[in-house]
Parts: structure tokens; sequence; C-alpha cells
């Protein structure tokens, strides 16, 4: 692992991993199949990483509290960078009850570490600086976890000396401190150069979004669809990936998500919209009106309903349309036969709130309405 040479050190684990099962000796088994999900983890390779790391979890519990927390906390780390937040928040919980039961400074540690990775993922640095600083026990290689991910925080929160500090506590993690430094300053062609050799696919595509550059983004989406590392579609850097969008399925990718209940927000592909960042009111109502409509909406229709009164109805539809793709970087609207749609599928919270309707769902139908 350490000479880079993957392939041999997988062969290696997976023949431990037999020879320990054949002894009768599951912990070592079980800390050989973890060493292989973070071969795995390092390369990228998130999804082939969760089947060793299930493995290890089943024969952790119940004998080996710690190791099993820490598990937990590796496959929550993984589907965090793969968007499935419902099995996020599952190991997550299963490393805190663990945790209840058998308390330990050093899983509070890494605990919190998990979850402040998952507020820098969903756009909350702030908050991953707070659960940062609850982080107390002396573990080296903790340690430099946490300085990394106080070092991206401070970044995302544009505290660049602040950020710069903290990665002197991170230099023993070697690409990904790079990675960070090269994201706050800006020269990021040797670290592009070393992922690649490292075949460190996460870094890579994090490098690759920052610089930006056309062929970047192409390699970025490839991989992003390739490794499903969607949680990446939601951060800020991915913004111009949307408009590489040209088919339905990698629309499906970059959903618009639209909160009606309290203040009007729209959130596409990193991008946050507030109805004070739209040139007109009543280009934020048309989106609303096709965002929430079940089918296309006649350009006739629409021009009579939102501008009456107007000499030309139809070219203040177009001048809104074009409004629309303004404010979002992309074109959100597309035409056909006369007709407007919504290029981007929709997440509506009206639809999340009819379906607690139905379902009675209290806790959700709170979580709606709180805004």
């Amino acid at each position: 692992m350490q000479l880079g040479r993957h392939a041999e050190a997988e062969r290696g684990l997976q023949g431990a991993v037999a020879a320990f099962r054949e002894a009768g000796d599951l912990t070592r088994e079980a800390q050989s199949l973890e060493t292989l999900g973070a071969l795995h983890f390092g390369r990228g390779l998130l999804r082939e990483a969760l089947g060793p790391y299930r493995r290890a979890l089943l024969l952790f519990t119940p004998d080996h509290p710690h190791d099993a927390a820490l598990t937990h906390l590796n496959l929550a780390e993984c589907h965090v960078y793969l968007g499935e937040l419902t099995q996020v928040a599952h190991h997550l919980d299963g490393a805190a009850r663990l945790h209840e039961q058998h308390p330990s400074a050093q899983t509070f540690g890494w605990l919190r570490r998990v979850q402040a990775v998952m507020a820098l993922q969903t756009g909350d640095p702030a908050q991953a600086l707070a659960l940062l600083g609850h982080i107390q026990h002396g573990d080296r290689s903790l340690q430099a976890e946490a300085a990394l991910l106080r070092a991206r925080a401070h970044r995302e929160l544009g505290q660049p000396d602040a950020a710069q500090a903290a990665l002197r506590d991170a230099s023993p993690l070697g690409l990904r401190t790079e990675l960070e430094g090269a994201l706050l300053s800006g020269d990021l062609d040797p670290v592009i150069t070393a992922a690649r050799h490292e075949e460190a696919r996460l870094e890579l595509v994090t490098a690759l979004l920052s610089r930006a550059h056309p062929d970047d983004l192409t390699e970025a989406l490839d991989l992003i669809r390739t490794h499903g590392y969607l949680s990446l579609l939601g951060s800020r850097a991915a913004a111009p990936l949307a408009s590489l969008a040209q088919d339905p399925a990698t629309r499906a990718l970059f959903p618009l998500r639209i909160q009606t209940l309290g203040p009007l927000r729209f959130t596409h592909a990193g991008r946050q919209v507030q109805l004070g960042d739209f040139p007109t009111r009543k280009s934020a109502a048309l989106l609303v009106a096709l965002a929430l409509s079940d089918h296309p909406q006649s350009r006739e229709t629409l021009a009579d309903r939102f501008w009456p009164g107007a000499k030309n109805p139809l070219a203040s539809l177009q001048t809104a349309v074009y409004h629309l793709r303004a404010t979002f970087g992309v074109p959100v609207v597309g035409t056909e036969r006369g007709l407007l749609h919504l290029l981007f599928p929709v997440i509506s919270d009206l639809a999340e709130l009819r379906r607690a309707l139905r379902s009675q769902d209290l806790t959700g139908l709170a979580e709606l309405l709180r805004p």
C-alpha cells in the first residue's frame, strides 16, 4: 500500500482474510477486511469499500464495540460522498449508540470528525468548526484529520490565514494536505499529477473541479458518474458541471430543489437562489409555476397569465426565460412545440408535505414546516 502497488496489496489482503477465516481468527479477519476497505477508500472506490467494511462490522459486533463503532464511521464517510444520507444517519447513530454503551474519548473524537465531514459536504463550514472544537483526544492521526477539516472549513469561510495555520498540523496526511494547500494557492497542476499517479480519485475530482478547464470538467463529471460521488454535485465548485448535462440521464444528477414553505429558495448544482436573487419577481413566479406543474405549459397561456397588460406578452415571457438562465448560469427552461418545461427534474417541499400528510408523519411535517 505504501508503495502504491494497489493490486498486490489487494491480493495480499484478500489472502489474509481467507487465511484468518480458515484459522478461525475472527478478529484478524475483521482487521484485514477493515484494511481492505481502507485501501479501496483511499483510491476513491467507495462502493468497493462498502463490502469489506460491512463484513468487518459483522465480525466486530458484539465483542469489539470500539472497533465496531469505528467501522460504522468508516461506512458513514463512504455514504457521505456517495450522497446516501439515510445510510449516513444509520451508521452515525450506530456509532453513537456504541459510544454511549462503551464511552471512549477516541471514539467520540472520530464521531465528531465524520459529523464535521457531513457538515462540510452539506455546505455548513461553521458547524464543522464547532464540531471539530469538541475533539480532545491525543490520537495523532485523529488530530491530523481534524486539522485538515479545519483548514477546509476556514478556506470555505474565506479565512485563508487560519486555513494555512491549520494545515501545518495536517502535514502527515500527504496528498490530501497538499490538495488543500493547492486549493488555497490555486496551483493545482502538481496535485493533479500526483493524484493521477496515486489513483486518488476523490482528490483528483476535487482538484479538477477547482482548476475547471473544459477538459477538467468533462473528466470530473465522468469520474463522479462512474464512482457515484453524488455529494460533490451539491458543492459550489460543481456548478459548472450542470452546463455539461445535455441528456435526461445526466440532468437527473442535478435536480432543482424548491422550498416554497417559508422563504422561497431554489437549490441547483451547488447554487442557492432566493427571491431577491432574481432580476424580477415574475421570473421567479414563472419558475415556481413550471416547477410545481406536472406537465409542460403553453407559452401563450403563461404569457397571458403573467403579463396580461403587456404590448407583447410573449416577448416578456422570453425575457423572463433569459433571466432564469442568467440567474442559474445554465438553461433551466426548454421549449418544444410551443410548450415550456423545466430541463431538470424537480424536488419540491410541497410534494414532501403531501407525502408526510398522507402517511401522518408528524416528525417529517415538523421538519418541513420549521422554515
